[in-house]
């Protein structure tokens, strides 16, 4: 018997890289993650309408649950700057 997960992909996992790649293209550094994998990464004929700002506010805004691209933009900035404190720490000896 073959498992849902085996064969497409998780919808919360797709609508994650979607606002991480949504915001990676952001000009307002406010919204910005910073991301640069995450447009890579979503379906070609997607890459090309997340270049468009009307296309990232009809996602962000209708598409996306409310509330949620906010938050993804916060745990991604969150967990960069966790990771980049633990490496200088590393890096650093403390």
């Amino acid at each position: 018997m073959t498992r849902r997960i085996d064969i497409t992909t998780s919808r919360t996992a797709e609508m994650t890289c979607v606002s991480r790649a949504s915001s990676a293209l952001e000009k307002n550094p406010f919204y910005r993650s910073g991301d640069d994998l995450a447009p890579l990464l979503v379906p070609a004929a997607l890459k090309h309408l997340l270049r468009l700002a009307l296309f990232r506010r009809f996602f962000t805004q209708v598409m996306a649950p409310r509330g949620i691209y906010e938050y993804v933009i916060v745990r991604t900035r969150y967990i960069d700057a966790a990771f980049l404190d633990a490496n200088e720490s590393i890096i650093c000896g403390r």
